[in-house]
Order: structure tokens, then sequence, then C-alpha cells
């Protein structure tokens, strides 16, 4: 049983447990002195998805459709506009079994918000996937979504982590919580153990996945706008294992606890 599965406790952490380096990020963005002393006091909650309350649901649909982003102009539905989810569709996504919710909370506000699927296969054990995250524009770049996702992944004892996304800082992140790589041979390798999970996972069902040495993607259907994140994949360079994206679809990441451990 991974050690962080107590959905019923709060843990209090500060934004900048980690270190100078967000300390730093906060002081680039010219963020008053005022503010950062307010954002240290940020509260991190792990429960299940249909223990949410109604007003937590309104909560969760203002966070996600006033932060997460923008349809592309390719998209075939409202190119250009803001992605929304409403309340009742969140109630929908989270009133099932083996569905978790990770949110940060400062004063009466939801600031950031994970949610996942976990769940036991049998002598497969447990898998867990990442269908969502978001952090409030203004509480970005202070270690809000490592702090959620580490929650989630970070020192458990799961036979595989992971999730689909256009974000390949989510990804590094990822490698970072579970100390190991993201190789596309390894999830080809492991691809019946994503199958299992994908079942369960709606917007990945009946998804198209194209699998190689070089590349891991899977045709999501997510007309999501992806420019703000080019300059991360350019950081990687030569580095980077998973290929390129094309419209509508995103990354298939996932480390298996089969991997050797890496520290650095």
């Amino acid at each position: 049983m991974a050690k962080y599965v107590n959905m019923a406790k709060y843990v209090q952490l500060s934004l900048f447990d980690k270190g100078d380096e967000d300390r730093e990020s906060a002081q680039q963005d010219n963020q008053p002195i005022e503010e950062q002393i307010i954002l240290t006091d940020i509260s991190f909650k792990l429960k299940r998805g249909t223990s949410v309350a109604r007003d937590e649901l309104d909560k969760i649909s203002i966070l996600f459709s006033e932060n997460y982003g923008f349809w592309s102009e390719k998209s075939p539905i409202r190119p250009g506009e803001r992605i929304k989810l409403s309340p009742d569709r969140f109630k929908e996504i989270l009133n099932k079994d083996h569905i978790f919710i990770a949110t940060a909370h400062h004063n009466d506000d939801i600031v950031g918000q994970a949610i996942y699927l976990r769940k036991h296969y049998g002598d497969d054990g447990f898998i867990t996937w990442v269908l969502q995250l978001v952090v409030n524009s203004k509480y970005r770049r202070l270690g809000i979504a490592t702090k959620l996702l580490n929650s989630i992944w970070g020192f458990s004892n799961d036979t595989a982590w992971g999730l689909a996304t256009i974000n390949a800082l989510t990804i590094k992140t990822l490698e970072k919580a579970t100390f190991r790589k993201c190789d596309p041979r390894s999830i080809k390798k492991n691809i019946k153990l994503i199958e299992m999970a994908k079942n369960d996972v709606s917007f990945a069902r009946d998804a198209e996945i194209e699998l190689s040495d070089k590349q891991s993607i899977i045709n999501t259907h997510f007309f999501i706008d992806i420019s703000e994140f080019k300059s991360l994949l350019d950081s990687y360079g030569d580095r980077w294992q998973l290929g390129e994206l094309k419209p509508g679809w995103e990354w298939l990441a996932f480390t298996f606890t089969h991997q050797k451990v890496q520290l650095n």
C-alpha cells in the first residue's frame, strides 16, 4: 500500500519549502513582499472524488475554466476560446470509483488541482494515471503543481505511474517524483499495463496510440493551444525521447516500478 493513501488528512506545506529556486521565481515575477508572505500558507488535500462537496465543485470549475488554457485555432470546436468545464461535468468526472483529487488551498480558494485514477489491477498491482492538472495563473512558478504531483506519485509502490500531456515540464516532474526515466521503449514493453488503465479513462479508452523506440503519443482529440509550451520542449534538445506531437495528440508518458531507479 502506498504511503500517501490516507485521503482524509490535510498536509500543511510551505510554498517555499522547495528552496531558493521558488523564491527566485517569485522575485523574478515581481510579486509584492506582502503577497509572498501570504502565499506561504498553502494547504494540500487528497480526497476521493465521490466525497467532493457541491461548493468545492463550483470552485474547481471556476479554477479550471479561468486557468486551464485555450482551444487551438485548429480545434473543431470553439477555436481560440477558453476551455471550460461546468460543476456538473466535474461531478460526472469525479463521481466514479478509483478517482481521487489533490487540491491546493489558499484561504477559501482552491488554487491548484490534480484529478487522478488510482486502481488495483489484480496481480499487476496499482496503476496511477493523472487525468487533469491546473494551477491558478497567479500562483504559478511557486511549486504548487510539483507538490500536487509528488503527493500523487511520490514514494508509492505502484506498478506504473503516468499521464497524457502536452507539457514537457509535467513529464519531467513525473520522472523526478518516481526516480525513473520516461522511456518509450519501456512504455512499449509495458503497453498491456497501460491498456488496462486506459479502459478506465474516458478520453483515452478508444484513443489510438503510436509507439516506437523514439515516440509515445496518444490521440485524445484534445486540440489545446500548445504555443506556450514550445519553449519548454526546446530546452530538452536532443534529450527529448517521446517524439513530436500532431494536432489533437498528447504525449503518453509513463514510468514503471521495475525500471532502474535514478537519483540524479
